[in-house]
């Protein structure tokens, strides 16, 4: 053979391998290179978002996240569903509903907070107590959602049943205008909204505490998202776990960073804070475990599903298993 051939074949051997070494790396590169999308609404609880960007937790563990702050609470969760975003921070009775009706589409990998006098029913002034509220008309923010079924409890407490009022939706940034229109006689609100509407002298009637455990705060990912991109949910997961920390040992410093980034009072955001209980990373999974602990996403999740069984909403049990996801809590990973 021709020294010449020899050195054409070697070439081409070369330039093949080439090839299928470059194919390799290019197509099986992680997935996870790109920008995570997660929205939420203006409740200060999701603030800790602002927290992990601004102290750096997300480039210190390799993840690129867009913040997506919405105007309602409703069009964070519709984001969600429509597959514009990748995760949404939402209330666990909302994600429930949603995989009812998906058939399990999404799972929570960490738990934000829980309110305890975040969230409340606010009145006009010359109502006193959640008695008063029969035949009145009072806001929340959604049908079947979780602002629906606090304001059910509420009433519920003081012996009265969806029958015997009235219900308007009322999205949390318009509560204001629509106790100065007259719209409503009472709402259900949350921080920032609740503590300005006091401010305005409005009342606060009852609050989250008087439906324990209700309102807890958790932030979901899309099931398929979550099996593509799994070193990514875990950065975003431990970001969270440290921005939980230093919201924890840093409040004031913490409502400023919040508030410079919302264009809110470091007041109401001080305020809407202290009315919160935030889980570290042993909470998280104390709560992500199912036992018989009130406060458990099992327990408060056996009685979401009932209550949407008792409303028609569904007629199947669904696997709490599958959309509770603590594996991302392990920060060693």
């Amino acid at each position: 053979m021709k020294k010449s051939n020899i050195i054409i074949i070697i070439s081409a051997t070369i330039l093949v391998i080439a090839v299928a070494t470059a194919s390799y790396l290019f197509f099986s590169k992680p997935k996870e290179s790109k920008k995570v999308k997660i929205a939420f609404d203006n409740f200060v609880g999701y603030g800790q978002m602002y927290v992990a960007l601004e102290k750096g937790y997300f480039a210190e563990n390799n993840v690129k996240v867009e913040p997506i702050l919405t105007n309602t609470y409703l069009e964070a969760q519709n984001l969600f569903i429509d597959n514009k975003v990748d995760g949404v921070f939402e209330v666990f009775s909302d994600t429930i509903l949603s995989n009812i009706r998906n058939s399990a589409s999404s799972q929570v990998v960490f738990i934000n907070d829980s309110s305890f006098s975040s969230d409340g029913i606010v009145a006009q002034p010359e109502i006193s107590s959640t008695s008063e509220l029969k035949g009145k008309t009072i806001g929340v923010d959604g049908i079947n959602t979780f602002s629906h079924i606090f304001a059910l409890s509420i009433l519920e407490k003081a012996g009265l049943h969806e029958e015997d009022v009235f219900f308007k939706n009322i999205p949390d940034p318009n509560v204001i205008s629509a106790l100065e229109n007259k719209e409503i006689d009472a709402v259900h609100s949350w921080d920032p909204t609740k503590s300005q509407a006091v401010e305005k002298g409005y009342k606060v009637i009852a609050q989250a505490s008087d439906a324990p455990n209700l309102i807890t705060d958790v932030l979901v990912f899309n099931s398929q998202f979550i099996k593509d991109n799994p070193k990514t949910v875990q950065g975003v997961v431990k970001s969270m776990l440290q921005a939980e920390e230093f919201t924890t040992k840093n409040k004031t410093d913490a409502a400023k960073i919040m508030a410079e980034a919302k264009n809110e009072t470091e007041q109401d955001m001080f305020q809407g804070l202290s009315g919160l209980k935030q889980y570290n990373q042993q909470e998280n999974l104390r709560l992500m475990t199912d036992n018989n602990q009130p406060d458990s996403l099992y327990s408060i999740g056996r009685k979401i599903i009932d209550f949407y069984k008792n409303r028609g909403e569904t007629g199947r049990t669904l696997d709490l298993k599958r959309i509770i996801n603590p594996s991302f809590l392990n920060t060693q990973k």
